[in-house]
């Protein structure tokens, strides 16, 4: 698939939600190399992001994300790990 140049301009609905999740849980979808990390004990935030974008974006497409946890690092970045999945 090819990409429109940046900056992408999309229009359309999403709904995302977020929720302390059992670290011990997702452990096997993340990276070996990410630490997740626990905001109470053994809990970390995770969440799913779920959109549609229609008429008047770049390009039109559904997406649906998995964000297993909230991780970092050894340079101790946090960052979201998650997957996308395209649902067109």
């Amino acid at each position: 698939m090819v990409y429109p140049p940046a900056p992408w301009h999309l229009q359309g609905y999403a709904v995302q939600t977020l929720q302390l999740i059992d670290v011990a849980r997702v452990r096997p979808l993340v990276p070996s190399e990410l630490e997740i990390v626990s905001l109470l004990p053994g809990k970390t935030l995770g969440g799913i992001y779920i959109s549609s974008y229609g008429l008047g974006s770049v390009m039109e497409y559904n997406e649906l994300q998995r964000i297993p946890g909230l991780c970092s690092t050894v340079a101790a970045v946090c960052k979201p790990v998650f997957k996308v999945l395209n649902i067109n």
